[in-house]
C-alpha cells in the first residue's frame, strides 16, 4: 500500500545524469549544487550575520616637541702619570664633631701658643698619658666663654697638644665619630694606656720599696707619682696607706707609730695619710732625722758592727792578761 508523503515532491528530471555530473561538480568545487531547474536554497541564507566587535580605541599621545640638545664640549682629560699622582682628592674630615651652638666659637693665636708652647703630647714610651690630659685641661680652664662648652673648647684645640706619631694617629682616626670629650678620653686612653701598662704601672705600685739613699719625703713623692700615673689601681685608700707602710724601712716605722696614738695601722685611711704629709712637711722645713738619707746599706752595718764586737773581743783578751 503507497505511503502518503506530506513534503513537497522534486519536480521530474529528464536529464537526472547530467543533474548528477554538475553537483558532483559543484561539491568538488566548493559550491551548492543546484538542479536543472530549481535552485537549492543556501544553508546559510536565513542565518544572522555575526556582529563584528571592533577593538577599543586608545587615545595616542601627542608627541613631544623635538628636543634640541645643545653640543657640550668635554675638557680632555689628562691622563698621564703625573696627572694622577698629584690628583686632588680634597681635605679628610676631622674625627671631631663639634655641637652646632658652638661651631663658631672664635681661636685666638694667643690660646693656641699658649697650647703648643705648655705642654704637647708625641706618643713616646716615657710620656704620661694621663698627665698630659689633666694639664691639656687645666690649661683649656683658663678660657671661659659663656656661650661655648668646655667640652666644644677641648675638642676643638686638643689636636694642636698632638706632635709626631700622635698627631698622625689623630688625623687617621674614623671621620666624625668622636662628639664628645668623654669619647676623646677613652680613645686617647686605649691606644697610649693599654691594659699590659696598666698593668705593669699597678705592679709598680703594689711593689713599692723605699731605696737605701731615699729620704721619706723623696719615698712619698714618689709613691704619690706612681699612683698619678695609674689612676685605674683599684685599690682602697686603706690599702694604698698599707702598701707605702710596709714599703718604708723600718727605721721610718718608730716615727709614725710615735707621731699617733694607737699605732700608725690602727688609724684611719684619711688621718693616717694626713700624719705621713705632716711627718714629711716637718722633715722637709727643719731638717729632722726622718729626712736624712741612709748611705749605707745592711752588709756595711753588719760589717760594723762585727769590726766592734772584734775590738771588744781583744780589748777584754788583754784586760784578762794584765790581770
Amino acid at each position: 500500500m503507497p505511503r502518503r508523503t506530506t513534503g513537497n515532491l522534486l519536480p521530474l528530471d529528464p536529464e537526472i545524469e547530467r543533474t548528477c555530473r554538475q553537483n558532483r561538480k559543484h561539491v568538488k568545487l566548493g559550491k551548492q549544487p543546484t538542479t536543472s531547474t530549481t535552485p537549492r536554497p543556501s544553508l546559510t541564507q536565513n542565518r544572522q550575520p555575526r556582529r563584528q566587535v571592533s577593538p577599543p580605541v586608545i587615545p595616542t599621545p601627542p608627541t613631544p616637541p623635538p628636543c634640541i640638545i645643545e653640543p657640550v664640549i668635554m675638557a680632555q682629560q689628562d691622563r698621564s702619570i703625573r696627572a694622577r699622582l698629584n690628583r686632588r682628592t680634597g681635605a679628610r674630615a676631622s674625627c671631631v664633631v663639634i655641637p652646632a651652638g658652638d661651631a663658631n666659637m672664635e681661636i685666638t693665636p694667643a690660646f693656641i701658643n699658649m697650647i703648643t708652647n705648655g705642654y704637647t703630647f708625641s706618643g713616646a714610651s716615657s710620656e704620661d698619658p694621663h698627665e698630659h690630659l689633666r694639664r691639656f685641661a687645666s690649661i683649656c680652664d683658663t678660657m671661659k666663654s659663656p656661650t661655648v662648652s668646655d667640652d666644644a673648647i677641648r675638642l676643638r684645640m686638643f689636636s694642636f697638644s698632638l706632635l709626631g706619631n700622635a698627631s698622625h694617629w689623630f688625623q687617621n682616626l674614623t671621620p666624625r665619630s668622636i662628639t664628645t670629650w668623654g669619647q676623646l678620653e677613652k680613645v686617647f686612653l686605649d691606644k697610649y694606656f693599654p691594659p699590659a701598662l696598666a698593668m705593669k704601672r699597678q705592679e709598680e705600685i703594689v711593689t713599692f720599696k723605699q731605696a737605701d739613699d731615699e729620704s721619706l719625703t723623696e719615698a712619698c713623692e714618689r709613691y704619690k707619682g706612681l699612683l698619678m700615673r695609674c689612676p685605674s689601681h683599684g685599690l682602697e685608700d686603706c690599702n694604698v696607706i698599707i702598701i707605702f707602710f710596709n714599703g718604708i724601712r723600718r727605721e721610718f716605722w718608730d716615727a709614725l707609730n710615735n707621731a699617733s696614738r694607737n699605732g700608725f695601722t690602727s688609724m684611719e685611711a684619711p688621718a693616717a695619710y694626713d700624719l705621713v704629709e705632716k711627718i714629711c712637711s716637718e722633715a722637709t722645713e727643719w731638717g729632722s732625722e726622718t729626712s736624712i738619707r741612709r748611705r749605707g746599706g745592711l752588709h756595711e752595718i753588719d760589717k760594723a758592727a762585727s769590726l766592734e764586737a772584734t775590738i771588744d773581743a781583744k780589748l777584754d783578751s788583754k784586760f784578762d792578761a794584765l790581770e
